[in-house]
């Protein structure tokens, strides 16, 4: 398990697609740069999507990590081909390509790598990716090399605070885990939204102990669950429409009245209602997402004594509800835009936001029993952010296994 550069690491990875004799296509660099050279044709380059490079291996960097004594190269890697219009052989590829992700993770535990591999992956299928009629799987690999403190020749990347303050104070070790909060820390600030949260709760590690912690700062906004009413399990948070809530200690700022956002990953459908996903309400001023009510409404209402609504058809969704000025809210449900209004905003509410219900000034009311994966409060969300939010939560969950 000796010290190995990212560069020789992805030189075996390319030797191995080479000599893998299904494999006829290699390339590395983002997703984006996948979709560029499906198609790039040039005197010297064949694009991934002509015959003689299907089906192709691909592999996106996500991050490097050091701790303890090890460091950690962690990749994505995509396996794909392409199917018949017809769709005729799509099953036939699907499990194809599985079984090339299977032999890849054979190889890649082979001593002679001089590597370890973590024993964990998630393989996601796919079909008809990159507006093509590739199929295929999505995995995520780790690799863990020795590292000395003290080995002056080889540069390193410093663990992130962020991410190893939430594993610290949450003591999750889960490979698994922890390549899914690597991700969403990283892409959330290469996106320029991280700064913009003010609490994250990604609801990872299954206990209410570590569904409790705020991943943007684990010393601030540790939320109090109900003595009874909350399921806590490898998919989030569960209320039961009777007791269960979760008091997040975060009360809205009067600088945030006119920008801010929250937002809830909800799993489940359930029956139509007056059910909150997250909410308070104080001397008339609201703050509350009702994703599911009755009348088949969506409802999110940000610092304001008026409802705004629009029409849904299932609680299914993530959900994100933003102020961006005094006349101006939006929400989404997914990537698609929900409402655009310009309701005046009034104040804000004076208590803490609550989770799974709605907390008033001296009780709760609309009790909910979403399933919710994950949570968000911070400045507002345009509708880029929006949209970059929910495709950056989305794998988060993916990587979890339980996306909607």
């Amino acid at each position: 398990m000796q010290f190995q550069t990212k560069n020789q690491v992805i030189t075996k990875l390319r030797q191995l697609a080479e000599s893998h004799l299904l494999v006829r296509g290699f390339g590395y660099g983002d997703r984006w740069e996948l979709e560029s050279a499906m198609t790039k044709v040039d005197s010297t380059t064949i694009g991934l999507t002509h015959p003689s490079k299907q089906p192709f291996m691909w592999v996106t960097p996500i991050i490097a990590r050091v701790t303890e004594g090890s460091l950690f190269y962690d990749f994505e890697i995509i396996v794909g081909d392409l199917v018949k219009r017809d769709e005729s052989n799509e099953l036939e590829v699907e499990s194809d390509t599985l079984l090339i992700c299977l032999d890849i993770l054979s190889k890649l535990n082979d001593e002679s790598y001089e590597w370890a591999l973590s024993k964990q992956s998630n393989l996601q299928p796919f079909t008809e990716k990159w507006d093509s009629e590739f199929t295929g799987h999505i995995m995520n690999v780790s690799l863990e090399f020795m590292f000395d403190y003290d080995y002056c020749q080889v540069p390193f990347t410093r663990p992130d605070e962020d991410i190893t303050a939430f594993l610290s104070a949450t003591g999750i070790d889960d490979e698994t885990q922890i390549f899914a909060i690597t991700y969403l820390v990283t892409q959330l600030k290469e996106n320029g939204l991280w700064n913009k949260m003010h609490a994250l709760y990604p609801f990872v590690g299954g206990t209410a102990n570590r569904h409790s912690i705020n991943l943007k700062n684990p010393a601030q906004y540790k939320i109090t669950w109900s003595p009874t009413g909350v399921t806590h399990n490898a998919n989030g948070i569960t209320g039961d429409g009777i007791a269960g809530y979760g008091d997040t200690g975060y009360v809205i700022a009067a600088a945030n009245k006119d920008n801010f956002h929250m937002s809830a990953y909800i799993r489940n459908d359930v029956s139509v209602g007056f059910k909150c996903a997250i909410g308070s309400a104080s001397d008339g001023n609201v703050i509350q997402l009702l994703p599911f009510q009755t009348g088949n409404l969506f409802q999110s209402s940000i610092n304001q004594n008026i409802a705004s609504t629009a029409s849904n058809i299932s609680s299914k969704g993530n959900y994100i509800g933003s102020r961006l000025a005094s006349n101006r809210s939006i929400a989404y449900k997914n990537t698609s835009k929900l409402f655009e209004n310009t309701t005046a905003s009034s104040s804000t509410p004076s208590i803490s936001l609550f989770l799974l219900s709605r907390h008033l000034s001296t009780s709760l009311s609309y009790l909910s029993d979403f399933n919710i994966a994950f949570s968000s409060i911070g400045e507002a969300l345009n509708d880029i952010d929006s949209i970059i939010f929910f495709t950056i939560t989305q794998q988060y969950e993916t990587y979890l296994n339980r996306q909607i």
